[in-house]
């Protein structure tokens, strides 16, 4: 596949606007000039106007390697998960969470919420002995300054930054580029609002990858309106305390529950 492909219309659609769907027949996939990943799907049948009577019909997307890998994780997921009784609510999301930290603060912050979609910071008092007060950490997000603002973080995490960067904008915590991979998930959650399970690999740091669970709940400002994000991340090991290169986040596998 060459550059050809960048060429051609990545999308089929109908006068009135609406994508034409299609068996798919055949597909095939390669790298283009840039290094990005090209994924072309053929069909013979359907009604696609641009394609003459009797040719294939084809459609073709680009896509980065980094969205290619999340693509191909996306549908190894839906294939396992079609082969199951597919359960959705709070129970079932709560029971997805391995770490026993990790489903204590579920719990918690279901109990603060009571029958609201979700607990002010207000309701939210952990108690000395939670098991997740380690890895816990909490932002909150400012409407009029579109920005999430550091509002705690565990010890663990303190340790790691060897600083406290309370009431400090989140950007200031992360290396750009990782800033930029951390926030729009941040914003779905408080935009949908949802909870979210990531597990699997969660950092890298150097040549050395750290597996676990981070657990994402949202917070309300008001009973309508989200205010910030509630997090923890259990880990066998904490990557800040790991060497002096910079950590990166990783999107393994995520469960979403939207409230």
């Amino acid at each position: 596949m060459g550059s050809d492909i960048v060429t051609q219309p990545q999308w089929r659609r109908t006068p009135d606007g609406d994508v034409i769907l299609r068996p798919i027949e055949q597909w095939k996939a390669g790298l283009t000039e840039h290094g990005d990943i090209a994924i072309c799907f053929a069909t013979s049948q359907g009604t696609d106007p641009a394609s003459a009577p009797g040719e294939p019909g084809q459609a073709q997307f680009i896509c980065t390697q980094e969205d290619a890998r999340a693509i191909a994780q996306l549908l190894l997921r839906v294939a396992v998960l079609s082969g199951k009784k597919q359960v959705s609510g709070w129970d079932a999301f709560r029971a997805r969470i391995k770490s026993p930290a990790l489903r204590a603060l579920a719990d918690d912050w279901n109990r603060a919420r009571g029958t609201r979609q979700m607990p002010g910071w207000v309701d939210i008092a952990p108690g000395p002995s939670a098991p997740y007060l380690g890895g816990i950490w909490a932002f909150d997000y400012r409407h009029e300054a579109d920005e999430f603002f550091v509002r705690a973080a565990g010890p663990n995490i303190l340790f790691g930054y060897n600083k406290n960067y309370r009431g400090e904008p989140l950007r200031k915590l992360y290396a750009p580029h990782v800033y930029e991979q951390a926030r729009p998930h941040l914003m779905q959650v408080i935009s949908e609002p949802a909870c979210v399970l990531y597990s699997g690999k969660l950092f890298r740091k150097g040549d050395r990858l750290f597996e676990g669970e981070r657990l994402i709940l949202p917070i309300g400002a008001d009973a309508q309106t989200p205010g910030g994000v509630l997090g923890a991340t259990h880990s066998e090991f904490n990557p800040l305390a790991v060497n002096d290169a910079p950590v990166e986040l990783i999107v393994d596998i995520a469960d979403w529950h939207k409230l």
